[in-house]
C-alpha cells in the first residue's frame, strides 16, 4: 500500500495488531521515502521502474513465499497483477479507495472489467487454496453495517488518544484556511492527512 496517505494508517493498525514493522512493505514515491523509512517499514520506491520493481523486491525479501495481505488503492495500470503476484497462497488482496480509477483519463472499460474479473476469479479459487480478494468502500460499510462501523471508529479514536496509533499528519490548518487546505489536498502533493481546526 502507498504509505504516505491512508496506507500510513494501515501500517499503524498492522503494528498495533502485533505485526513487526520489518515485515511490512509499503510503496511510495522517491520524495516520500524518508517519511516511509521513519515508520520502520520496508519502503519501496514505485517511481523507479513501476510495479514490477517493488514486486520483485517483495518476493526477494520473503524468499519467494510472498506476503499474507496486500492493501491496494491503485488496482489498475499493472498494480493489480503485481499485487496478486506477491501474495502467498491463501493470502488476501484488499482493494480500497481505488484512486487510479477515479483519475480522469487513467482508466478504460476493458481494464476496469479485467480488474473486476480477476478479483472475482480469485475469490472463486480461494476455496481451493488460492487467494481471496475484495473491494472495500468505507461509505458502503457505514451504510450496511452502521453498528460495526461506529464501533470500529470509536476503537480507532481511543487508540489515537492513548498513543497506540500515531496518524501521519501533514499539516494543521485554521478554519479560515479551509480553502487553501482543499487546494493542497486536490493537488495530491501533500504528505499525511490535512487537519482543519474549527474554533468553538
Amino acid at each position: 500500500s502507498r504509505v504516505c496517505g491512508t496506507g500510513a494508517m494501515i501500517v499503524e493498525l498492522a503494528k498495533a495488531a502485533g505485526v513487526p514493522a520489518a515485515n511490512i512493505y509499503g510503496t511510495c514515491s522517491s520524495k516520500n521515502m524518508a517519511t516511509a523509512a521513519r515508520m520502520g517499514i520496508r519502503a519501496l520506491d514505485y517511481t523507479k521502474t513501476g510495479a514490477e520493481h517493488w514486486a520483485t523486491l517483495v518476493m526477494a525479501g520473503t524468499n519467494g513465499v510472498g506476503v499474507d495481505v496486500v492493501f491496494d488503492a491503485v488496482v489498475l495500470n499493472g498494480y493489480l497483477g503485481h499485487g496478486l503476484g506477491v501474495l502467498k497462497r491463501g493470502g488476501k488482496y484488499v482493494a480500497y479507495g481505488v484512486t487510479n480509477t477515479a483519475a480522469p483519463g487513467s482508466m478504460s472499460i476493458p481494464s476496469v472489467l479485467g480488474a473486476f474479473t480477476r478479483l472475482w476469479w480469485n475469490n472463486i479459487t480461494s476455496c481451493c487454496g488460492g487467494m481471496e480478494a475484495e473491494f472495500y468502500q468505507i461509505a458502503e460499510r457505514r451504510s450496511e453495517h452502521p453498528t460495526e462501523f461506529n464501533d470500529d471508529l470509536r476503537a480507532c479514536i481511543d487508540m489515537v488518544a492513548s498513543g497506540k496509533l500515531n496518524p501521519l499528519v501533514g499539516r494543521v490548518w485554521g478554519f479560515e484556511e479551509a480553502r487553501d487546505a482543499w487546494v493542497s489536498i486536490e493537488s495530491n502533493t501533500h504528505v499525511g492527512k490535512q487537519i482543519i481546526i474549527v474554533q468553538q
